[in-house]
């Protein structure tokens, strides 16, 4: 139907210089392969793809895997070096014999280890 032309009672509200819309349809035929990026001569299925993307994520995963192990080994062997290169508090002890009750200092721990602190 031609744009100009009106059945009865309709009104026109298209310019008589306007060009008629013309609509452009594309049809494609999307393939089922893929061509590989690298070597433009091969191709496969995107069947396929899937197994490839898991295939590497399998990779992954296993080397992330690695990767954490080789971490928390040599984390373990600087944490043996370093505590046998430096010294801490616990490798000192001091042994007291005959502290005395709390009761003869108020049960104060305070008043004790005053008393201990001036003793040593």
């Amino acid at each position: 139907m031609n744009l100009h032309q009106l059945k009865e009672g309709e009104v026109s509200t298209a310019d008589s210089n306007t060009p008629e819309p013309q609509m452009v349809i594309v049809a494609e035929c999307i393939s089922d392969t893929i061509i590989n990026p690298y070597n433009k001569s091969q191709k496969f299925p995107k069947s396929s793809l899937g197994l490839v993307v898991v295939f590497i994520d399998f990779l992954v995963i296993i080397s992330f895997l690695v990767f954490t192990w080789i971490l928390q080994s040599s984390q373990e062997a600087y944490v043996k070096q370093f505590r046998n290169d430096t010294l801490e508090m616990t490798d000192f002890a001091i042994r007291v014999k005959r502290i005395p009750h709390d009761k003869k200092y108020g049960d104060d721990d305070e008043i004790l280890r005053a008393f201990l602190t001036a003793h040593f």
